[in-house]
């Protein structure tokens, strides 16, 4: 069940720019819910729960509500929501700027903010600053949103994988400076309303080529994870996948950490 503060009580749910025009700039929740329709090529497979007219997808906390519920009018960097409906849509991702995150192709920011204006719906909670944790913890405990990345469930699971794919891609793409494995992207000639999708082939391909780039210069699993964002496991069974294949040495002994080779060049 739902898990709110004693007297407080969600806004009603309206289209998301109606409902953020509405936020105070107090703390608080917020929920996103689906008002229209995914695309029809949504990467969500059928076996899991399908996300129907006025479910909820996505559970977020604010210091500030009018400032932070805003994610249809966010860039994509700067929000996690529109990250995991990007990769889900199958989106084209890229790094801009400092974010510590990737944002999407100009058109596609567009296309994404256009989407989520049309198709989601919005309402928030006021809630005092030492309760906007734990509400927020709790609700998505309660709630399990599909599209927020706790891996609770399958659908979240589901989200996790397909968000890190595409930051792979992006990252792979800045790593190798642009000559990565080409992103495959495909449409449907005669729906209006379908988003391109990426081949799930090619963003593995992405994530072992930035993966072997990465270790031949010297980074942990750790530290490959952190950039790849993947888990630790999943390196492993890349580094071993590309171990067999011979494409990557066992040992490395004499490979130095990131950073080494230019504090050795400063010692010269």
């Amino acid at each position: 069940m739902e898990s709110l503060p004693r007297n407080h009580r969600w806004s009603d749910v309206e289209s998301c720019e109606k409902a953020w025009a509405a936020t105070p700039t107090s703390p608080g929740v917020y929920r996103w819910i689906l008002q229209g329709d995914f695309p029809k090529n949504l990467n969500w497979p059928p076996a899991l729960t399908p996300i129907r007219q006025g479910d909820l997808i996505y559970i977020g906390r604010a210091k500030s509500l009018r400032n932070r519920a805003k994610h249809h009018k966010l860039p994509t960097s700067h929000s996690t929501l529109r990250r995991a409906l990007a990769s889900l849509m199958g989106l084209q991702a890229e790094w801009r700027g400092k974010s510590a995150h990737p944002g999407l192709l100009p058109d596609h920011e567009t296309q994404l903010s256009s989407w989520m204006t049309n198709n989601l719906a919005m309402s928030f909670v006021a809630v005092p600053d030492s309760l906007v944790d734990s509400t927020e913890k709790s609700l998505r405990a309660s709630l399990k949103p599909p599209l927020n990345r706790d891996g609770l469930t399958p659908e979240q699971r589901h989200t996790s994988a397909t968000a890190a794919e595409m930051q792979s891609l992006a990252i792979g793409a800045r790593v190798l400076g642009g000559n990565s494995v080409p992103v495959e992207v495909t449409r449907r000639r005669n729906s209006a309303d379908v988003l391109p999708t990426i081949s799930k082939t090619d963003a593995i391909n992405e994530r072992l080529a930035l993966t072997k780039t990465l270790y031949e210069q010297g980074w942990t699993r750790s530290q490959i994870a952190a950039r790849v964002a993947v888990h630790m496991s999943t390196v492993g069974n890349d580094i071993a996948k590309l171990r067999d294949g011979g494409e990557i040495d066992a040992g490395r002994s004499h490979i130095r950490r990131p950073g080494a080779i230019e504090r050795a060049r400063g010692q010269d």
